[in-house]
């Protein structure tokens, strides 16, 4: 990890993260490319020919299955909630939004916070590769989404940044209170 980062930024603290699984997904054009992880092999035609059978056979078996979500997340929640269940503010091309995309990609991410930047590492078994990084001026607090319910093992951290743009990104494992006391907190 250590040598993804280079020797010009010191490690702080890190933590393992994961894509948020309530989150938008990022435009394709934005989707991150990896050489520390292998992508995934072409589907054939046979098993694209089968995933839209059980795509239409899905369709058929519930045709309308919005119109109860679109009742409830646009007609009964509170606009505080809204906020609450909004992954990302400011958009795709906003530093939280570089964020996101790059944590979208499947295997081991960690957030690293160095002495002068925020980076997003992918550690492959034998290699790392840095995939996203931000100086820590940009970056004006860390929040914990208490409505997300943090439990020991991980937390739901919204981190904020100068341009006005948040994400979320789901820190797992023990050490994520550790990390958020290395960063500055943001109060809403």
């Amino acid at each position: 990890m250590e040598r993804a980062l280079g020797t010009t930024d010191g490690t702080v603290a890190y933590q393992t993260v994961q894509w948020h699984l309530a989150a938008k997904l990022p435009p394709k054009g934005m989707r991150p490319q990896s050489a520390v992880f292998p992508s995934p092999p072409a589907k054939t035609f046979g098993q694209r020919c089968g995933d839209a059978f059980l795509g239409f056979v899905g369709w058929l078996s519930d045709p309308f299955p919005w119109l109860g979500d679109w009742i409830y997340l646009f007609r009964i929640r509170s606009k505080k909630k809204k906020i609450q269940e909004k992954r990302l503010k400011g958009g795709w091309r906003s530093i939280a939004g570089g964020l996101m995309a790059k944590n979208f990609i499947a295997g081991h991410h960690v957030l690293v916070a160095g002495q002068r930047t925020l980076s997003l590492v992918y550690v492959g078994p034998t290699e790392s590769e840095l995939a996203w990084s931000a100086p820590l001026g940009q970056l004006t607090g860390i929040q914990i989404a208490t409505w997300d319910l943090p439990k020991d093992n991980g937390a739901t951290l919204r981190c904020h940044f100068t341009d006005g743009s948040w994400a979320d990104v789901k820190a797992v494992g023990a050490g994520w209170k550790q990390f958020v006391d290395h960063l500055p907190s943001h109060t809403p």
